[in-house]
């Protein structure tokens, strides 16, 4: 006697159960947004690092151009645009005299963007002013201490028509980016 499997009554078919797709729509529906999420807050994050970029960029250009053409005057301040290539970014600086030596001058240029709320970015350098430190000396020098972000520490060197120097200015040498 030989023994016969039987076909099944009902044929089998092969896809997914509906158990088996509501639990992907569950799993997918939970997730999707947070994926969605954390991609916006990363494009965000790069838009404003790149503006960092550009404004720390544009900062120095202009403070580089106020050192090289003596543009400044202490106790004042100033501001201005940069034109119609950079139309988004505004500059200020403020010029005081540097408390403890003579002749020293601190410039403070401020670049500031709007990006969902007003973001700045500041930095700072040392000008020597022969003409107000009273010993004589003559010839205009330069030091610097620049950045951005919450550094608390720069170097600068001067040079005037009598001879060079440089060293550390050991102060704040950059504001953080408001």
């Amino acid at each position: 006697m030989s023994t016969r499997l039987r076909p099944s009554s009902r044929p089998r078919r092969r896809g997914f159960t509906l158990v088996e797709v509501l639990a992907t729509m569950t799993l997918m529906g939970i997730t999707l947004p947070v994926v969605i999420s954390g991609i916006a807050v990363a494009a965000h994050t790069a838009v404003v690092a790149r503006h960092r970029n550009e404004a720390a960029a544009l900062a120095e250009s202009q403070l580089t151009e106020m050192v090289a053409t003596a543009n400044w005057q202490v106790g004042q301040s100033s501001a201005g645009d940069f034109g119609a290539d950079w139309p988004d970014y505004h500059w200020r600086a403020t010029v005081e005299s540097w408390p403890t030596l003579s002749g020293l001058d601190q410039i403070d240029l401020y670049v500031s963007w709007n990006d969902r709320g007003n973001r700045e970015i500041m930095l700072s350098t040392l000008v020597y002013d022969g003409s107000n430190a009273g010993n004589g000396a003559a010839g205009n020098g330069t030091g610097s201490s620049s950045g951005s972000g919450s550094g608390k520490s720069g170097s600068g060197s001067g040079s005037g028509k009598s001879g060079s120097g440089s060293g550390s200015t050991g102060s704040a040498g950059a504001g953080g980016a408001k």
